[in-house]
């Protein structure tokens, strides 16, 4: 069984679409499961699943989860009902991303090629579908350079990355949560997203991280596409003003927040505060730029 797991608060117009895109997928032989976490919800979400969609799960959370909270209360439930852990997989993914129809069936099938394994999620541009936002990441864990391979290697364009690729999957340091397959059998082994350190971003990179060093593999499918509704992931803090960026590395709602980077740098470099200082110092001055570029 494969079981998607979805968190939830609000905008049910993308929740809609995503589970819509999700039930339409070619079978495989391994059935798939829906299980939505609403943490929160006060536009209907809830109610609206029951009526569209009665076959997928809802689990009820609280407004106090964040991204890993509520991701962690789906997996608890399916360690608690699966019969098969050693077979069994999760698939983590946003409600702001749609699927073609043979999406599972590709992820599924890069697994099983690749296993032992974490299987990521190419991400592409709903609105252009010609826009390559992600397909792997390298990173220097002593100089906090993150490098995307998408802008690196195919300029940021599916169809280069279609028309290169020779391999199906593509190796990376790491992996977000935006349409994971992972074994259920890994959080037996390594335990569960890290909400205490991590509640909203970078628990996803940091399972991965951990994934890798008991011997995973982390790749990125070509083939598996999720398309990501980039209008609603515009910057929450516009670069208006010094205060906005105060906020950006204050808010847990931010990539940015300085006591998230503190304790990554802690946790995954092996000069740790060091690595912490180059860290900001590059955020710092390349928000600085963009703040005199836009205004």
């Amino acid at each position: 069984m494969i079981y998607a797991i979805i968190p939830v608060l609000n905008r049910w117009n993308y929740t809609y679409k995503c589970i819509k895109s999700l039930s339409d997928q070619t079978p495989t032989s391994n059935p798939l499961k829906i299980v939505v976490i609403d943490h929160g919800s006060s536009d209907g979400t809830k109610e609206n699943i029951k009526k569209y969609f009665p076959n997928v799960t809802i689990l009820e959370g609280s407004l106090d989860m964040w991204w890993a909270g509520a991701t962690n209360l789906g997996i608890k439930y399916i360690m608690n009902i699966s019969n098969d852990i050693h077979n069994d997989l999760i698939l983590t993914i946003n409600n702001d991303v749609t699927v073609d129809n043979n999406f599972v069936l590709n992820i599924f099938n890069d697994f099983k090629e690749n296993s032992p394994c974490l299987i990521g999620s190419t991400t592409v541009d709903f609105f252009n579908k010609d826009k390559l936002i992600y397909c792997g990441s390298k990173w220097n864990r002593y100089t906090a350079k993150f490098t995307s391979i998408a802008k690196t290697k195919y300029s940021n364009s599916y169809k280069s990355l279609e028309a290169h690729n020779i391999s199906r999957v593509i190796e990376s340091d790491m992996l977000p949560g935006r349409g994971v397959l992972i074994p259920l059998k890994l959080f037996y082994e390594i335990g569960l997203y890290d909400d205490n350190y991590f509640p909203h971003y970078a628990a996803d990179d940091d399972f991965s991280i951990r994934a890798k060093n008991r011997n995973y593999k982390l790749f990125v499918s070509s083939k598996a596409v999720v398309y990501e509704l980039s209008q609603v992931n515009t910057q929450i803090h516009k670069l208006g003003s010094f205060l906005s960026i105060i906020e950006c590395f204050s808010s847990l709602k931010s990539p940015l927040n300085l006591k998230v980077r503190l304790r990554w740098a802690l946790k995954h470099s092996p000069i740790g505060i060091i690595y912490f200082i180059f860290d900001i110092l590059r955020l710092f001055f390349s928000k600085i730029k963009l703040l005199f570029i836009y205004r």
